[in-house]
């Protein structure tokens, strides 16, 4: 399902309203006349042709990505309690930083706020990525209202290395009783590369299952 979320970016350069589409897998947005693509929200970057002409109006890292700047969208959610579904809005704040000497950028800080009706919940900050912020901020809701997508799905996981800032969940659900059963690092890496496919936190299929605290290896502890 192809989503188009509203939002700003601004740099050094000036600052513009925006359209960001995303297909499930790829974020895609026009900013000042050039075409970005990426993955995540934080890997933004023009097509080879473009990078040599798109330096002259934006701050790139060497390896082509954006950086040195602010960029907020508006993402549409659902929330459900019971039967009820709730529609509501996860409103992004990403600031990167400048590039590193070390390589890479200097930072990233990134806020998530969720609004319903006339409520609303912000993430602290703390974490940097969406897994953190999600977290946040599904433990502060009230009691029996939660998030319904991805990250809050019983059949979706991050990989044991790690995981970037949006858009490296694994879906489980063709596998679903073998991931239930993988309780262990080392059952868990034997089952990865049969997952359906990598997903976005934000992303909703016809087969969600609400996540239970202990389910699979993401809450096993291990």
């Amino acid at each position: 399902m192809i989503q188009t979320y509203t939002g700003e970016y601004a740099d050094a350069f000036g600052r513009e309203s925006i359209e960001i589409v995303n297909d499930g897998e790829r974020l895609r947005t026009i900013l000042r006349g050039f075409a970005f693509v990426a993955c995540s929200f934080d890997d933004l970057t023009p097509s080879d042709r473009l990078v040599v002409e798109a330096s002259k109006r934006f701050t790139l890292l060497t390896s082509g990505e954006l950086c040195d700047y602010v960029l907020t969208a508006r993402v549409p959610q659902i929330l459900f309690e019971a039967d009820r579904e709730v529609e509501s809005w996860l409103d992004v704040e990403l600031r990167v930083g400048p590039a590193s000497p070390k390589g890479g950028v200097a930072f990233e800080s990134l806020k998530l706020a969720l609004s319903w009706g006339q409520q609303g919940m912000i993430s602290t900050g703390e974490g940097g990525d969406f897994e953190a912020a999600l977290v946040q901020i599904q433990g502060r809701l009230p009691n029996g209202l939660l998030m319904k997508h991805c990250f809050g799905c019983r059949f979706s996981d991050y990989f044991v290395a790690g995981n970037g800032l949006f858009g490296d969940m694994a879906c489980f659900k063709n596998v679903k009783e073998a991931y239930l059963c993988a309780r262990t690092k080392h059952e868990f890496i034997a089952i990865w590369e049969k997952c359906d496919r990598q997903v976005q936190e934000t992303f909703l299929c016809s087969e969600f299952e609400q996540r239970a605290p202990g389910t699979g290896y993401r809450g096993s502890g291990s």
